[in-house]
């Protein structure tokens, strides 16, 4: 059956009106609700960015400013060191020892399949003292480098300081010191 309503139209409206606003009013609340509650959690988003971007930028100042020191402080190192080279080549230089022949005498002795990874020579009025430090590829390799060296009539002492075999590859790590007489005729710079 169908409803037939015979309230005026006026108050038909108005019927209508009084329904649909409470909805209308939950729309609109909803809607700014929708807009609002992102807009505050982006803003608090920003906010710890924004407080994160400044803590990085502080550390990378701190960070830029330490690398300039230990820049600054490197170059100062490097100053240095050039300085004490400076000093320790006029130091050779007046002691009148050819080091050429000195570096020859030590190259003759190492086998090809040895490597040299660190060289210091300390020299006296009476015997020059050589630091090596190196690795062999074989327990045979470095036999063969320390009878070289003991063969050779120039090296008055030999002493191996330590070395170390590693079992996975065969080689062996070493430091040794070996001395050298710089009187011998050979070692002299002929004037």
């Amino acid at each position: 059956m169908r409803q037939i309503n015979l309230l005026p139209d006026e108050l038909q409206a108005r019927e209508v009106k009084q329904r649909t606003i409470p909805f209308i009013v939950v729309a609109i609340i909803a809607g700014i609700g929708a807009v609002v509650v992102p807009w505050l959690a982006l803003r608090q988003v920003n906010d710890a960015l924004n407080t994160q971007v400044t803590s990085r930028q502080s550390q990378v100042g701190l960070v830029v400013s330490a690398q300039s020191i230990a820049a600054a402080q490197q170059q100062n190192t490097d100053l240095l060191d050039v300085t004490k080279r400076i000093q320790v080549l006029n130091i050779l230089a007046k002691q009148q020892i050819d080091w050429a022949s000195v570096f020859s005498v030590v190259e003759g002795s190492i086998p090809k399949d040895v490597v040299l990874t660190n060289f210091h020579v300390a020299d006296t009025a009476s015997t020059v003292t050589l630091d090596m430090a190196g690795s062999a590829p074989s327990n045979l390799s470095f036999a063969s480098f320390i009878d070289s060296l003991k063969l050779n009539t120039h090296f008055s002492v030999l002493l191996v300081n330590g070395f170390t075999y590693d079992a996975t590859n065969g080689s062996v790590t070493f430091s040794l010191t070996a001395s050298i007489k710089p009187a011998d005729v050979e070692f002299k710079v002929s004037s």
